[in-house]
């Protein structure tokens, strides 16, 4: 991806490759949140999606996809699954949270 790097362009790449990777890794949904959602993003902002597995993946999986989002984007990704959110800010990161 060799654009600046905005919500508008996140959406529309993950979109546009959702179905090579979607299978493989058991997604059953993908959503964008934290500062490129709220386009608060800076120089220095990684791109936060938070996944719902259809079954939990082990650990060389789950990074193994985080590595290959990041090649995909280019850029730094904070892969988080639903799941694992923390009561304290998950009401937040569900409102602002953008589907795949």
């Amino acid at each position: 991806m060799s654009k600046q790097l905005d919500k508008t362009n996140i959406l529309n790449y993950l979109k546009e490759h959702y179905f090579e990777f979607k299978d493989k890794y058991d997604i059953d949904s993908l959503y964008l949140f934290g500062s490129f959602a709220r386009n608060e993003q800076s120089v220095d902002s990684d791109v936060d999606l938070l996944v719902e597995f259809k079954k939990t993946p082990d650990l060389l999986t789950f990074i193994e996809l985080e590595e290959y989002l990041s090649t995909l984007l280019q850029s730094s990704v904070d892969l988080v699954p639903k799941r694992k959110l923390k009561a304290e800010i998950r009401d937040q990161i569900l409102k602002e949270a953008i589907a795949i």
